[in-house]
Order: C-alpha cells, then sequence, then structure tokens
C-alpha cells in the first residue's frame, strides 16, 4: 500500500508538468520592471521636494510633496479598491444549486482532480454578463462563473475545459496577482487618477501575463482529454460577445480543427481582421498538443493508459529577452551605489588633495596677492591693448570663482583661454601664476610671474609682488 501510494505521488500531475517554459523569466522580469518603474517615479518626486536648487525650489517643493502623496495615495487606494470590489462580487454572487447545476458541480470537481488540486474552490454564479469565468481571491480563493455562459453558451466538454483553465490558474499559485492587475479599474475620471500607480505596475505585468496565459491553456487541455475542446470554447465565446454568426463560429472551429490535427491552417479573415481569436495562442497550444510531454501529462491523469516518464523536452523554449532585462536591471541597480561611492570619493579626495608639490605658501605672506586688481590692470595696460582688461572681464572673473572654490584646473583653463585671446592681460599672467603654484607646477608659475613683470610697470604694486615671488620661488 506505501508502494502504491508514492507511485500515485511521483505520477500525480504537478504546475511544472504543464508550465510554459517563459512563464518563470517573464514573472521575474516583469515584476523587477514594475518595482522599478514604481521607484524611479518615487525618486523622481522626492528629487523635486530634496535636491532641485534654483529660483523654482519652492515651487518644486509643493510639486513634489503633492506628487509624492497622489502617487502613494493611489497605490492604497487602488488595493483598497481591489479588496472592496472583490467583496462586492463574492456578496452578489450565488452558490451552485445542487439539482440543476449538478453538471456544473462535476465539471469542477473533475478538473480539480485532473490538475491534481487537493479540492475544488467553492464555485459562485454572477448575474449578469460582466464575467466569463475567474479564479480570483488571495486567501480563500472563488471561482466565479456568469449564469450566461451556464445557461446557453457551451456544452459540457466545453465547460469543463473553461473551468480548468481557471483552475489552473489556481494550481499554478497565479490567483493573487492575477486578482491584484485582473479585475476592471475604476471609469469615473477621478477614481482613475488615483488607479494610475497601479496601472504602471498592471501595464508591466501584461508580459508575464501573455505566458500565465498560455500556461493554464495548456492544462485546460489536459483536463479536457485534448485541445479541441478549449480551441471550441474560445471560437464560441469570441462570437458570441462579438455577436457574430453562427457561420463565423464554424470557420474558426474549422481552423481549430485543421491546427490541432497536425494539417496545414489557412488563416481565416475573422482572425486577422476582426481579431476574434488569437492565432498565435491556438498555434501553440497545438504545438503542446502534438508533443511528447502532452502525452505525459495524459498518462498522469488518467487519459492514457502508458506510464509517464521523468523529464520530456517542452516544444517551446524560453527566450533571451527576459534574461537580458533581469541582467540589464541588476547591473543598474548595481552601478547606481557604485556611482554615488566613486563620487562621493572623488569629492573627499579632491578636498583632502595634499599640497607637498608647493615648496612654500606664498599667501601665507602676501595675503592680498590674489585679491583683484583690474583698475590697475586697465591703467597699466600695454599699447597694444587700448580697450585694458574689459575685454577679459567675464574669464577673470569666472576663474576668481573657480579659483575661490578650490576647482584649480577649471581656473587653469579658464585662464589659459583669456591669455590665448589676450596676451597683454598683465591681471591674466599674474592670477594663472598663482593658480600653478596650488597645482604644483612651479616651471609654469616662474614664467608666468616673468610675464607678469614684463607687462606692468617696475613701480606698480603687482610688478613688486611677482618680483618678490619670483625671489622666493629662486631661494
Amino acid at each position: 500500500m506505501t508502494r502504491a501510494r508514492g507511485t500515485d505521488a511521483r505520477a500525480r500531475l504537478r504546475p511544472g508538468h504543464y508550465r510554459h517554459p517563459e512563464e518563470v523569466p517573464t514573472l521575474v522580469a516583469s515584476v523587477w520592471l514594475a518595482l522599478t518603474a514604481l521607484l524611479v517615479a518615487e525618486a523622481a518626486m522626492v528629487a523635486l521636494v530634496t535636491v532641485l536648487p534654483g529660483p523654482t525650489r519652492g515651487v518644486s517643493l509643493y510639486v513634489g510633496i503633492a506628487l509624492l502623496v497622489w502617487f502613494n495615495g493611489g497605490l492604497v487606494w487602488g488595493v483598497a479598491h481591489v479588496v472592496s470590489r472583490l467583496r462586492r462580487l463574492s456578496a452578489a454572487a450565488l452558490p451552485l444549486h445542487p439539482r440543476t447545476h449538478d453538471d456544473v458541480r462535476r465539471a469542477v470537481d473533475e478538473a480539480a482532480r485532473a490538475l491534481g488540486l487537493e479540492s475544488a474552490p467553492p464555485a459562485r454564479i454572477v448575474p449578469g454578463p460582466g464575467l466569463r469565468a475567474r479564479a480570483l481571491g488571495f486567501r480563500r480563493p472563488l471561482l466565479l462563473l456568469d449564469e450566461r455562459l451556464l445557461a446557453e453558451l457551451l456544452d459540457p466538454l466545453e465547460l469543463k475545459a473553461v473551468i480548468a483553465r481557471e483552475l489552473g490558474h489556481l494550481a499554478a499559485g497565479h490567483v493573487p496577482l492575477r486578482t491584484l492587475f485582473d479585475l476592471p479599474a475604476p471609469e469615473q475620471a477621478p477614481h482613475a487618477l488615483l488607479t494610475l500607480p497601479l496601472a504602471l505596475s498592471r501595464l508591466c505585468l501584461r508580459w508575464w501575463w501573455r505566458f500565465a496565459e498560455r500556461t493554464v491553456d495548456r492544462a485546460a487541455a489536459i483536463a479536457a482529454g485534448g485541445p479541441e475542446p478549449l480551441g471550441y470554447a474560445l471560437a464560441r465565446l469570441a462570437c458570441a460577445e462579438a455577436d457574430r454568426p453562427l457561420s463565423a463560429e464554424q470557420e474558426l472551429r474549422r481552423y481549430c480543427d485543421d491546427l490541432f490535427a497536425g494539417h496545414p491552417a489557412r488563416l481565416p479573415s475573422l482572425v486577422y481582421e476582426d481579431r476574434l481569436l488569437d492565432a498565435a495562442r491556438v498555434e501553440e497550444l497545438a504545438r503542446f498538443a502534438h508533443s511528447e510531454r502532452f502525452g505525459d501529462c495524459l498518462a498522469r491523469t488518467g487519459h492514457l493508459s502508458h506510464q509517464p516518464r521523468a523529464w520530456t523536452l517542452d516544444p517551446e523554449r524560453a527566450g533571451l529577452v527576459p534574461y537580458a532585462v533581469v541582467w540589464l536591471l541588476a547591473l543598474l541597480y548595481l552601478a547606481v551605489p557604485v556611482a554615488l561611492w566613486a563620487r562621493a570619493g572623488g569629492l573627499q579626495q579632491q578636498a583632502e588633495a595634499p599640497t607637498a608639490g608647493v615648496p612654500f605658501d606664498p599667501e601665507a605672506e602676501l595675503p592680498e596677492a590674489s585679491v583683484a586688481r583690474s583698475e590697475e590692470a586697465e591703467t597699466q595696460a600695454p599699447p597694444g591693448n587700448p580697450g585694458g582688461t574689459d575685454a577679459g572681464t567675464g574669464p577673470l572673473e569666472l576663474a576668481r570663482m573657480h579659483k575661490e572654490r578650490g576647482e584649480h584646473a577649471k581656473a587653469r583653463r579658464a585662464l589659459e583661454d583669456l591669455i590665448r585671446t589676450n596676451p597683454f592681460h598683465a591681471e591674466g599672467h599674474y592670477m594663472l601664476a598663482w593658480v600653478c603654484i596650488e597645482l604644483g607646477d612651479r616651471r609654469a608659475a616662474e614664467a608666468e610671474f616673468v610675464a607678469t613683470m614684463n607687462l606692468t610697470e617696475p613701480g606698480s604694486s603687482m610688478h613688486t609682488e611677482a618680483r618678490q615671488a619670483l625671489e622666493r620661488m629662486n631661494e
């Protein structure tokens, strides 16, 4: 008896036997994309509050606070709206009648047993055409069925396939995310604006949802013993929702028959013009139905008599795109702290830069040496420069600003540009000499002091200070 239990446990159908290969990597990539989008939005709003400088500081502060309140409040309100809507649906749903809905109860039990569920979830009927079939909930999921779906649309085997799709969501663990992101959003403008942050997350998760639907299509085909019931049900429901005639449904059914029989199938005009049926979805289901893995899954449910093997090759393969997205996001999350750390280290190194290359500190003895002398330079300008230093006032002030901030390399570049434009600018040569001293370039400082002495009168203070600094450097 113990061996029989072990054999049954090994042969029992599990979601891993029919799960689409791209479902798990796209789930990781989609969730990471959603979290990244939310974090980027939060960071942008926090930057408006704390980082943005300038005259718009007050405006950005209030705008950032308002956006933060709206964004985070919208997330909380969106989740609360989903929970409230789920409660209203559960309260409006009716339990299955033991006499009139015995076939529905039987279909639910058979599908749950085929998919390896320990027990079927409670099934309820939703009045009105708002839902077809949905497995929704968090801790205690419910199977909600549209009463029109039960009354007139599907035959028993097609109904079993549709129910098995929803139970496949339950078996594969999709129901909590499906409840959070698949319930309709409110249409009123104020409420719709509040749920925009949640809509952003839903948009990122659509990538994963596509392959989650492929997984439950496989589960429905396994529970129904073949892909035909699900294909017929999809064709009938699509034509009923679009109010198309019976001929359209028959054309879609013939298309599904050709695909499931392995024959070349002509794509109906209804597929690519009216988009009544997802052709890629049906073609993928047909490939799975012709694979060895599908036969092994049927053997686990008891539809076939052969013993299932431990591993069979899936007809579909996981693409490289979700893995590439995951790696790119991982590099992004790694690059941001590394860049911040490198920038902080560079600023600290610049603040603690040694001055060992400078043989003395001239400004300690001449504290007024780096003070601006624009008026004196104007009066001492050589005849070749009748305009004095007016042409270089802007670059000179920029260089002085960089020098006062300790940005000596930027100050040197500004002064060299100034001297290249106006070689007779005495004050530019004088300030460049002191900047070269700060940078430890002794030879360039000596040359600039000599140029200052050549461009100024011997009795001027700038000439005297340049000569004294040059004498100290040659000691």
